[in-house]
């Protein structure tokens, strides 16, 4: 059973407990995503073999969007922690260029006898949008992924079959571009312009392939070797207001690609992790090494 439809959500509504948990979401951040429709409830499901997988919310900007999805067993087959499914395909409409993970906000010692929820969160990484054009989620057969752990083999397939989903995300975009134009301190990087959102960002950088030479300890034989490793620029981590105020670890990295043939352009894209404050940014904090260092931004007209 396939279903597809786009619905028209309440802009008032209480966000789903275990998402707001995991992503330390106070009642001021959920009113104002939902004030600014980033955040939308969803009422769709497929539901067929005992199995019902509802979308239940959404929080989504045109890079980067949240999707939260409530698993349902019944009596014909009731859901138990020790299971999971064998695959989950996502694929956006006329966007091949998309990263994404997912995960249960539950955990294995946890009641799953009323539902359990799943996150999906997917990544544009072609500057094609995800917004208002269909997100495809295919989930694969039911497996007993605990047992197949603890024999270090394939999980054994518990329910053999298919649910699909289709959504079309509606949400805004609110984000701004911040002007940067600025060398990162203890690196060759030049961070020139980042797009920020509750949601996610997008940095755009100047920096230049390279590999580096790092030691370690072979496993095999205990001895130390050299090997060459793609070296990696300086990751965004964190915002610095106008205030003076610092929020570190809340920008996660997820991917990144170089823009140019030269290999001298780099874009890096992830999410913001507790949804903070992305307005009235005044600096960004950066990993170099082991150091995390300031670069100042300009104010966004």
């Amino acid at each position: 059973m396939v279903s597809t439809l786009t619905v028209g959500a309440a802009k008032y509504f209480h966000w789903n407990d275990s998402f707001s948990k995991r992503y330390n979401i106070d009642p001021e951040t959920e009113k104002k995503l939902n004030d600014a429709n980033s955040a939308k409830e969803m009422n769709q499901y497929t539901e067929h073999d005992g199995i019902r997988i509802e979308a239940v919310q959404s929080v989504a900007d045109s890079y980067a969007a949240h999707i939260v999805l409530m698993i349902r067993g019944s009596e014909e087959f009731p859901l138990e922690s020790h299971m999971g499914f064998e695959s989950i395909d996502v694929q956006v409409e006329g966007n091949e260029m998309i990263g994404w993970e997912g995960r249960f906000l539950k955990e294995v010692t946890d009641d799953w006898s009323d539902g359990v929820e799943y996150e999906i969160t997917v990544q544009d990484l072609g500057e094609k949008g995800l917004l208002n054009k269909p997100i495809k989620l295919s989930f694969h057969k039911i497996t007993d992924a605990y047992t197949g752990k603890l024999n270090r083999t394939a999980p054994p397939v518990l329910l053999d079959t298919s649910w699909e989903l289709t959504l079309n995300l509606d949400n805004e975009d609110t984000g701004k571009v911040y002007q940067v134009n600025q060398k990162i301190p203890g690196s060759e990087a030049v961070a020139k312009s980042l797009r920020l959102s509750s949601i996610s960002y997008t940095l755009d950088m100047e920096w230049t392939y390279q590999k580096e030479t790092l030691s370690g300890i072979d496993p095999n034989t205990g001895v130390e070797v050299e090997f060459e490793h793609v070296k990696n620029p300086p990751m965004l981590m964190g915002l610095v207001y106008e205030d003076g105020s610092v929020r570190e670890n809340v920008l996660l990295h997820m991917s990144g690609h170089f823009t140019n043939e030269e290999r001298t352009e780099y874009r890096a894209y992830g999410y913001n992790y507790e949804m903070a404050e992305y307005e009235n940014v005044s600096g960004l904090l950066f990993f170099v090494g082991e150091e995390v260092v300031r670069v100042p931004v300009e104010k966004p007209d």
